[in-house]
């Protein structure tokens, strides 16, 4: 069996991940002993092919998800080695693909045109909602946490979270955290609500590019203060270098239709552009980089997510 879980929600692939892990273990895995999880490098590669061959110890399958396989190359004889290798590995073993990007662009991969149509095959696209889709996710999260938010306080919730699922997820466990009642006051929902992180981020990004280790410290620590979770401040700061790169791809256009075409609020995009004047593409594809390899860090328990994002700032600082 092959399972694709693809697209650029970090929160729904992590909900995914997570019932898959969940359901096999249940179901062929109660001790957790056939169970692996590995971003892909050149020099995991070997490994990885080991543990995919190994039988599964007491039991009849195993499970081994690989992150970011997809993104390393579309060249063919990668792609085609990997192909040749999932269509003939052992069938006691389940491999997991995850790719964090949109899901138009990995389901013009290689890989992915080779192997979905074949019988044990299953996909998951899972890209960001936004708008009336959006909305209707909120209040169904703030409803199943036993909270009442008027329609004003839904609209900030989504805008003070610049529309983040998992920014938007960590505040409702916040607010409901706190909460001695399920109907919160707007005194109490400004209090709780985190300031909008996206505009500290933008800071936090310019004293990166000036290169001010103790300003952008500081900034991390009045997030902390601020009660945003370092989990938040990593899909934040890998939201905002992707606004970045995207705003970099459309400088010959005109603010407002900027602003539509990327999806974003006009002021977002002004702010973006401000930053994004100041950087290279190179710089941006290399800070996007580390931060993926922290945040899967991270999700696979090799790293923790505070020391991941003061080691982010560091490395971009002294880059």
């Amino acid at each position: 069996m092959i399972i694709f879980v693809y697209g650029d929600s970090n929160h729904l692939i992590r909900r995914k991940i997570q019932e898959l892990k969940k359901g096999f273990s249940s179901k062929f895995d109660p001790s957790n002993l056939n169970f692996d999880d590995f971003v892909y490098s050149e020099s995991e590669a070997g490994t990885i092919l080991q543990v995919c061959s190994t039988p599964p110890f007491l039991g009849t399958k195993r499970m081994v998800i690989v992150r970011d396989l997809l993104s390393t190359s579309n060249a063919k004889p990668f792609s085609q080695e990997w192909v040749e290798y999932l269509q003939n590995k052992a069938e006691s073993t389940i491999v997991v693909l995850v790719e964090r990007k949109k899901s138009a662009q990995i389901e013009k991969h290689k890989i992915f045109l080779a192997l979905k149509d074949i019988d044990a095959a299953f996909t998951y696209p899972l890209d960001s909602i936004s708008g009336i889709k959006l909305t209707e996710w909120v209040a169904h999260i703030v409803n199943d946490q036993g909270l009442v938010l008027s329609p004003i306080q839904l609209r900030q919730l989504i805008e003070r979270s610049s529309h983040d699922m998992m920014t938007i997820l960590l505040e409702i466990r916040k607010l409901a955290a706190f909460s001695n009642t399920e109907h919160i006051t707007q005194e109490e929902f400004d209090h709780l609500l985190s300031p909008q992180v996206s505009d500290h981020i933008f800071e936090l990004i310019d004293m990166i590019q000036a290169g001010n280790t103790k300003k952008a410290l500081i900034l991390l620590e009045k997030q902390r203060r601020f009660g945003t979770a370092n989990m938040q401040l990593l899909a934040m700061l890998i939201r905002q270098i992707r606004i970045l790169k995207k705003v970099k791809l459309y400088q010959e256009i005109q603010g407002t239709q900027m602003a539509k075409d990327l999806a974003l609020h006009p002021f977002v995009v002004k702010k973006a552009v401000s930053a994004a004047n100041k950087m290279r593409m190179q710089e941006l594809d290399a800070i996007l980089d580390s931060l993926l390899r922290f945040d899967a860090g991270v999700k696979t328990g090799i790293v923790s997510d505070r020391i991941a994002v003061d080691c982010l700032v560091s490395e971009f600082i002294q880059a």
